[in-house]
């Protein structure tokens, strides 16, 4: 079985999951239970800062980020998990499921797309947002972004056997 986007473009089992993520995170919006999130990602984390943690929750109901918890970094001295992903190496480079870091307020959110133009736009998915939308679709100058963490790691590290493959191609001449 092949999965495809809604341009109908076929996906990899690495965009599929992507997309996974999405879907996931998307049945949050409107919602907003930090307590429920922490207690999947960071036993132990509590309070009214909880974008990050709901990026990782949403990781983890994916099958990614397994055992990954929201800790503290000594060596950076942060809380977090971001440290055990790679930069992006330009902002525009995003794929959807990396996850955004605006300094201002050190928020955390899953991007959608970024949409290219004169002012390039992220469109990215947010938690620990004003009520009465606790999760809400965003859109911002990509210059606002300070960083983008590629998933890489944690799509490297699962097995796309959640996904079906095609079947293989017959050898024999018809």
């Amino acid at each position: 079985m092949t999965d495809a986007d809604e341009t109908g473009e076929v996906l990899d089992w690495r965009d599929a999951k992507r997309q996974e993520l999405l879907a996931i995170f998307r049945a949050e919006l409107g919602r907003g239970d930090p307590d429920r999130y922490w207690a999947v990602v960071g036993p132990g984390f509590k309070g009214k800062h909880w974008c990050g943690g709901l990026c990782l929750y949403v990781l983890r109901v994916a099958g990614l980020a397994d055992g990954i918890e929201w800790e503290f970094d000594p060596a950076r001295k942060r809380y977090g998990f971001l440290f055990r992903l790679s930069r992006v190496s330009s902002p525009g480079n995003a794929k959807p499921g990396d996850i955004a870091y605006f300094s201002r307020l050190s928020h955390h959110a899953m991007v959608v797309r970024v949409e290219p133009g004169p002012e390039p736009v992220i469109v990215t998915l947010d938690g620990n947002q004003p009520a009465p939308n606790r999760v809400r679709e965003q859109r911002r100058r990509l210059s606002s972004v300070a960083a983008i963490h590629s998933i890489e790691p944690f799509l490297a590290a699962a097995r796309p056997d959640t996904i079906p493959s095609p079947p293989p191609e017959s050898t024999d001449a018809a």
